[in-house]
């Protein structure tokens, strides 16, 4: 199956609520203003984990700050410098604001769920 096939299954919001980013090669991440980036590997079971606790816990959120979920099989070394770390499938997660890399969850454990919207919250509130 695709990443987009994959990613689409493993949600658990609205697939509107976020844009799918394939292929992570054009995704530049100096361009982003506000939002945040989870990063994606269709192989790796803790990167399924995180992607289905942050996103079910989107429905809570405002929907105004975006949502990428990049696919890291194709990054460069020039993204991994640009997160500031090398991603290594477990669901590495990056929160923006005003331009600015504000937080981020490495690997996920224990609740992540309640991780995520801590760092939101943290981050957009």
């Amino acid at each position: 199956m695709s990443f987009l096939e994959v990613t689409t299954r493993t949600l658990k919001c609205l697939p509107e609520r976020v844009t799918l980013v394939a292929d992570a090669s054009a995704f530049e991440v100096a361009t982003i203003r506000q939002g945040v980036v989870i990063c994606f590997a269709t192989w790796s079971g803790p990167a399924h984990m995180a992607l289905q606790a942050y996103t079910e816990k989107l429905n809570d959120l405002p929907p105004h700050i975006p949502v990428w979920v990049l696919n890291v099989d194709p990054l460069t070394p020039e993204h991994h410098a640009q997160f500031g770390w090398v991603q290594h499938g477990n669901g590495e997660t990056f929160f923006y604001n005003h331009g600015v890399l504000l937080d981020r969850l490495l690997h996920p454990s224990g609740d992540c769920t309640a991780s995520f919207a801590a760092k939101w919250q943290s981050c957009f509130a």
